[in-house]
């Protein structure tokens, strides 16, 4: 049973919100419910919620390593992504080789949510998860042919061919997939 905050948050009740944080919040019940209301898009409860620089480098308590920004880009909320930009976010985690929220965009086929992470300097191209992809091979993977199309274009000629731990390239993948288009952007 979720907390009256979180409820409220997650189902983007502002006004709700607006009076238990008049009323006096703790800050563990405050990220939960600035989550839920980020993975469900309700950017008003989450510039309600948003109080400190900090709080941009919550992270899920899941052991993901997913924070606020990479929950947005998950779920395709861009205008949330472009806010949590705006106030500082950043998708560098502390963590080497985690999953970035331009991972999170790729992997869904977010391809609006991409353009705004390499527009506002907030993504590496050549970042790698936990499995040694970059956000290419994993859109790739997924077959989200138009994020992985905007990815490709933006990267590097040799940065195409960077290979996963297994040794898949995104190239391998767009075969796999029988992506022609794709296939000839990479090539």
């Amino acid at each position: 049973m979720k907390a009256p905050l979180v409820a409220a948050a997650s189902h983007g009740h502002v006004t709700v919100v607006k009076l238990f944080k008049e009323l006096g919040i703790d800050g563990w019940e405050r990220r939960q419910s600035l989550l839920e209301a980020v993975q469900n898009g309700h950017l008003p409860v989450v510039a309600e919620l948003l109080v400190t620089p900090r709080d941009l480098s919550y992270e899920k308590p899941d052991g993901s390593g997913i924070g606020y920004l990479g929950s947005a880009a998950q779920n395709g909320h861009l205008d949330i992504v472009i806010f949590l930009l705006s106030k500082g976010a950043s998708q560098f985690s502390l963590k080497p080789r985690w999953t970035s929220p331009l991972h999170q965009a790729a992997e869904e086929g977010h391809t609006a949510v991409a353009r705004a992470l390499v527009k506002h300097n907030a993504a590496s191209l050549t970042a790698r998860n936990t499995d040694g992809c970059t956000p290419l091979l994993v859109a790739c993977f997924r077959n989200k042919a138009g994020v992985a199309e905007y990815l490709a274009s933006k990267m590097e000629k040799d940065d195409l061919d960077i290979r996963a731990d297994n040794r898949f390239s995104a190239l391998f993948w767009a075969v796999r997939n029988d992506n022609v288009r794709l296939v000839h952007k990479l090539l």
